[in-house]
């Protein structure tokens, strides 16, 4: 059983072999991630088009989370553009209170349930018969969809859908009210 649990929580095998005198440049290290994180956080918030905030409160939390079950002490975990796209589409609701945060954290409680139970049943095998061509057109496709998501508020576009192709449709139609 404790064997299982440290294969569960990896911080139970270094945490009592820990070396104090490092704990000075830990710090150091865990702000400097802080410092990189933080305002990344705050801009996937705004794509999801919810206050700022959440995206802080989801980027502090992967990364505590990766502290406890994590095992490289080199990975920043947190919210990511294709995330926030898909958040944004999905977990703001489409009601006339379509910024409630609700939506969007029990977006995140499902997933964060979904990937714990595939974790705990080791299944994560599967994503090898994911082929290298679809992961390239994956973020292809997520890097055209995150670009055309901002061009709108880049060139101060109003009232244009989230649909791609009509957002790309309302973008060309209305370069000309670009501010």
């Amino acid at each position: 059983m404790w064997s299982y649990l440290q294969i569960i929580f990896p911080c139970l095998i270094w945490l009592p072999k820990y070396r104090w005198r490092h704990l000075k440049g830990d710090l150091v290290a865990g702000l400097i991630t802080g410092l990189s994180v933080l305002p990344q956080g705050l801009a996937y918030g705004q794509i999801v088009e919810l206050p700022a905030q959440y995206g802080l409160y989801s980027s502090i939390m992967g990364s505590y989370t990766y502290a406890v079950l994590g095992g490289c002490k080199d990975v920043a975990v947190g919210p990511s553009a294709v995330v926030s796209i898909v958040t944004a589409e999905y977990g703001t609701g489409r009601s006339p209170i379509a910024k409630d945060p609700t939506y969007a954290t029990i977006l995140a409680f499902v997933s964060g349930f979904i990937l714990l139970t595939a974790g705990l049943l080791k299944i994560g095998f599967i994503f090898s018969f994911i082929s290298q061509p679809v992961w390239k057109g994956f973020r292809a496709a997520a890097g055209i969809t995150i670009f055309m998501s901002r061009i709108k508020k880049w060139w101060g576009l109003l009232g244009v859908p989230r649909q791609f192709l009509s957002q790309l449709y309302w973008t060309l139609k209305r370069i000309s009210d670009t501010k």
